[in-house]
This record gives C-alpha cells, structure tokens and sequence, in this order.
C-alpha cells in the first residue's frame, strides 16, 4: 500500500524492486527506450509499469525509484479505479489494479511476444534459444517484429500456483548459480543487444 519507508528499502524489499528497474532501464547516460518493465505486486492485485519511452526527468538510484513507486501506489489506492493511474512528475509510470499474473500473461500473448520464464532449474540456457543468427528474435525496438518478454520471480521464486500458469512457457536459466534479478537483467539486455547488433 506504499507505506514502507523510502529510507528502509529492505522492508517489502522494495530494494529489489527499485534496482530490478534501474537495471532494466538505464545505461550509462540514458534510458532504454525499447524497454519497458512491469513490477506484479500479487498480494495487493496491482500492476506498475515503467515505460523507458516515456519516462523523463528520472535517476538511476534505488531511494528515487522507491519515491516514484511510493507515490504511484498512494496515488492510484486514493483514485480507487481500476483505470490507469500516470504518476505526475515522473511520466510512463502506469498502475493497474486487479491484475493477476495470468491476466498479465493473456495481455503479452495477445499482443504476441516472445515470451521466456526464468527458472533455476530449467534446462536450457537463455543465449541457446535466441541465437545471434536470428533475426526474428530481437530486443523490443519499434522496429522489432516480436517483443522479447522475460518474466521474473522474486527471491523466493514461483509458488505452485504460478507455476501452472507459466507452465506452458519456455524455461531459461542464466547459468549453474543463482543470480540476484537485477544480476539477471543486466545479462539479459547484454545478450538481447548482441542479438539486435547481429
């Protein structure tokens, strides 16, 4: 309900959310306008989503980012609608309420991206299923005929639940050790930007 403190961001682990977007988000002096990112908070049944083509005016520190998420929850519980809520000083920060994650799962299919289910123990690595030959499988440019859509866990991973939903995706890992999610963008974009280079 945004009413963690900005300078604890452990509690909630707003921490992981804050450097999960940073790391999706910027490079160095500049934002990744192909990228958008979006935070499920499952147990109050909301969604953010930051759209780094929109965004201005925004740092690439954990404390501004807890500020904005902060202010973009209070601001859509006090609308108390299930439209989308833009948060003011920061644009393309948008949140939805009563989104799930097979809700969120439809809307990417609909839209048909590529999409690719981080998991520990999946057999197969991200970088051997989008080779650097494809040219089909590229990062998410406006010129890009598929969007490529990685979707994440928290540090506990998926439940029973939500594996189910995501049981029908492709199953990637990142590598034999477990690697923060922030770790995990960063190799991601790296790979995605050989790809888009190739």
């Amino acid at each position: 309900d945004g009413s963690f403190s900005v300078n604890n961001l452990l509690e909630g682990r707003v921490d992981v959310l804050a450097r999960v977007l940073t790391n999706s988000l910027f490079v160095s002096n500049g934002v990744r306008k192909s990228t958008s990112v979006t935070l499920l908070l499952s147990e109050q049944l909301l969604s953010i989503t930051i759209d780094g083509s929109k965004i201005k005016g925004c740092n690439p520190d954990e404390k501004s980012w807890g500020l904005k998420l902060q202010a973009a929850v209070k601001n859509e519980m006090n609308e108390g609608t299930e439209q989308v809520v833009v948060h003011g000083n920061c644009n393309g920060i948008c949140v939805k309420r009563d989104q799930t994650l097979a809700k969120l799962l439809s809307s990417y299919e609909n839209r048909g991206d590529e999409l690719f289910v981080c998991v520990e123990d999946a057999a197969k690595q991200f970088w051997t299923v989008l080779p650097l030959s494809s040219s089909s499988s590229s990062s998410s440019s406006s010129t890009s005929k598929t969007t490529t859509t990685l979707i994440l866990g928290d540090n506990s991973g998926f439940n029973d639940e939500e594996m189910k939903t995501l049981g029908h995706l492709q199953k990637v890992n990142f590598g034999p050790t477990s690697l923060l999610a922030s770790s995990v963008v960063t190799l991601a974009h790296h790979y995605l930007d050989e790809v888009e280079m190739n």
